[in-house]
């Protein structure tokens, strides 16, 4: 029997805020904003040194970015001559008909671009040894991963993506969270009736995100190319684990006893799980809580890299009523930095 996705609907309150700001950014393009081009201070955040007995610091670090990466950029008109006049070159992809994309930005004195490479993943072909010459795709996303020795990622730390990337096994509750996302969509498939299907994955978040219903859907035909989740386990076990600089500064922090609110003290996650000392929260609104950001970083033997300091998280109370906020951050996500030796 078909059902159908729950619409979300706007507050009266919601819509009146909304018409009301959009009612003011007429009237200041209308008289001229005399406070648009006066720079705003952000709320200061603690620097978080982190001992360690390899690395020998005189004097407190300079902080100035050498690397950064973003997601979600648009307005490149005013965001690029503003890197440029700080020193930095940049690079930056979007995925097809996209209105934002991927950017990281580089010292240039520091860096020069050896190499770059966009990945479309409506493209890929899953699997090192895949029976189908075919993508194994449930929707079409147009999402991309851009990658200039780094790399990009959207996944809450309970997700199944992150435990399979770091290296955790799956718990039996994410691997439920896979199961109802093995379909193929009518982006896909283009037979497939409409509203046949409608399939709710939970999501942290308390409300309900439209985005995370998937209707016109059918499950998968082994001709799809969709992996079963033991394939899906086997071929992340192949690849190499990247480390995030806060899960391993945050769990030094707090072995050292001093106690900040970390993804795993206001979640189930169990102790000791690659994600429990993540941010509490790296991106607030009134719609969502979620901690979405992280640094991470590959390390060889031989070379061993070590997180000798941390921004410190934003709090909670920081960030009440939700981002972007004056003062505190113009973006929906909050701002990560690391300092990293080896």
């Amino acid at each position: 029997m078909a059902t159908h996705a729950k619409i979300h609907q706007l507050t009266p309150e919601q819509l009146a805020l909304a018409k009301a700001r959009k009612e003011k950014k007429e009237r200041l393009a209308q008289q001229g904003n005399p406070t648009a081009d006066r720079p705003t201070s952000l709320l200061a955040r603690a620097w978080l040194p982190i001992h360690n007995p390899r690395i020998e610091r005189p004097n407190p670090p300079a902080h100035k970015a050498k690397v950064m990466t973003w997601n979600e950029v648009d307005r490149l008109d005013k965001l690029l001559p503003m890197l440029e006049k700080a020193g930095y070159e940049h690079c930056y992809a979007s995925g097809p008909r996209k209105l934002h994309g991927c950017l990281i930005a580089y010292k240039k004195h520091s860096y020069s671009l050896v190499s770059k490479k966009t990945v479309f993943y409506d493209d890929e072909i899953p699997g090192a040894d895949a029976q189908y010459n075919v993508t194994g795709a449930s929707f079409k996303t147009r999402n991309i991963g851009f990658m200039v020795a780094l790399r990009n990622f959207n996944f809450t730390p309970n997700d199944p993506a992150y435990s399979l990337v770091t290296g955790d096994t799956l718990l039996s509750p994410q691997k439920d969270t896979i199961k109802p996302s093995r379909v193929v969509h009518s982006s896909i498939d283009p037979s497939i009736l409409i509203n046949a299907t409608s399939i709710t994955i939970e999501d942290e978040s308390e409300d309900v995100d439209p985005d995370r219903v998937i209707v016109n859907a059918r499950p998968p035909r082994p001709e799809d190319g969709i992996l079963t989740i033991s394939e899906i386990e086997r071929w992340f076990a192949t690849l190499p684990k990247p480390v995030s600089a806060y899960n391993v500064g945050l769990r030094t922090i707090r072995g050292n006893g001093d106690i900040l609110p970390t993804f795993g003290t206001r979640t189930e996650l169990p102790l000791g799980r690659n994600g429990y000392d993540e941010p509490e929260y790296t991106s607030y609104t009134h719609y969502w809580h979620l901690t979405l950001d992280y640094i991470f970083f590959f390390e060889a033997q031989q070379r061993p890299i070590a997180v000798s300091g941390l921004l410190s998280p934003l709090s909670e109370s920081d960030m009440t009523p939700g981002l972007p906020l004056k003062r505190v951050s113009g973006s929906d996500h909050t701002c990560l930095v690391a300092e990293l030796n080896w």
